[in-house]
């Protein structure tokens, strides 16, 4: 079974570099799943970006 690779952030480049440094910058590190994302700088960036918009939202007991 093929498994996509987790990066390395000291080892990106470009668009993956920028997003890991934010990341990293917020967090200290940059957690596997998003090394994993980081194949695709388009789907770390829609993660990234649906992940911020989670913390101006709630969920109601309804």
């Amino acid at each position: 079974m093929a498994r996509i690779k987790a990066l390395n952030p000291e080892e990106t480049t470009g668009k993956t570099k920028e997003l890991f440094d934010i990341v990293k910058s917020k967090m200290g590190m940059v957690p596997n799943m998003m090394r994993t994302l980081g194949n695709s700088p388009a789907v770390l960036n829609a993660y990234l970006g649906f992940n911020a918009g989670l913390n101006y939202s709630s969920l109601g007991a309804n």
